[in-house]
């Protein structure tokens, strides 16, 4: 691959990862929403179709973005060892360890799925309007 390949792939890549945050977002918002709104009303059947859907889908988005952080890692490896050549046109680029940053992204959207979990059965336990309970009794 030439140089410019190597960087527009990185680009797409950087492009399609973001899209699977923002997919990721986007799901574990409306399931908050969901769990908050509904949550007491479900029985116990549709709390696990309910639960097994979003688990699904949350745990699929979380390690393909891990997937996709591999993939992030290698490209910008590579961009490295060529922009550090001195007869490369890339001398302008810099990156720097973007691995740190992806891996505590994935980090991250594990420990919101798990906080969203325990949003939704906080939310299943307690009645609406109970103002008097404190934040985290």
């Amino acid at each position: 691959m030439t140089e410019l390949e190597y960087y527009l792939a990185f680009l797409q890549v950087l492009d399609a990862s973001e899209l699977l945050i923002e997919r990721f977002t986007t799901l574990l918002f409306g399931f908050l929403i969901a769990s908050y709104l509904v949550s007491a009303k479900l029985d116990r059947v549709m709390v696990v179709i309910v639960l097994s859907l979003f688990s699904v889908m949350a745990i699929r988005y979380a390690f393909l973005f891990y997937n996709m952080t591999g993939d992030i890692v290698s490209i910008a490896n590579e961009l490295r060892i060529l922009a550090a050549n001195p007869e490369s046109d890339m001398f302008w680029l810099e990156i720097g360890p973007v691995h740190i940053f992806y891996y505590a992204v994935f980090v991250v959207m594990i420990l919101s799925y798990a906080a969203s979990l325990v949003f939704f059965f906080r939310t299943r336990r307690s009645p609406r309007g109970d103002s008097n309970k404190s934040l985290f009794s």
